[in-house]
């Protein structure tokens, strides 16, 4: 389906500074239209249908602006190949409570830390 074919659906929550101002926006998945809720079965589905409709589709500085955009990340996701997609100045990567901490995914942190990402727990 080509993307003028097909409404592209982007939660977008603001998030604010202590003074009230939009410092960056969350970008949610949204199943279908008017979906005030999001019904994830698959967060690595979720994760990459936002990614893709931001930044294929609709493009990533229409949807952010000059803002950071916070993105939440599944285990799989977390250790894929396709993180290395995501524009690190762009994004936060928002790792889901449902990520077990082990050795491999301290280890895949600690080299997208090195590699310019901005990570951010849910015990943040």
């Amino acid at each position: 389906m080509s993307p003028s074919s097909r409404d592209i659906l982007i939660g977008r929550q603001s998030i604010l500074d202590r003074n009230g101002q939009i410092f960056a926006y969350e970008l949610l998945f949204r199943s279908a239209r008017g979906a005030r809720e999001a019904h994830v079965s698959d967060d690595t589905l979720a994760t990459a249908s936002v990614i893709v409709d931001t930044l294929m589709e609709v493009g990533v500085t229409r949807v952010l602006g000059d803002k950071k955009g916070f993105v939440n990340i599944g285990r799989d996701f977390l250790l894929g190949d396709a993180i290395f997609l995501l524009p690190a100045e762009h994004l936060v990567l928002e790792i889901l409570e449902t990520v077990p901490v082990t050795d491999e995914t301290v280890a895949r942190c600690r080299e997208l830390k090195k590699r310019g990402y901005t990570l951010r727990t849910a015990i943040d």
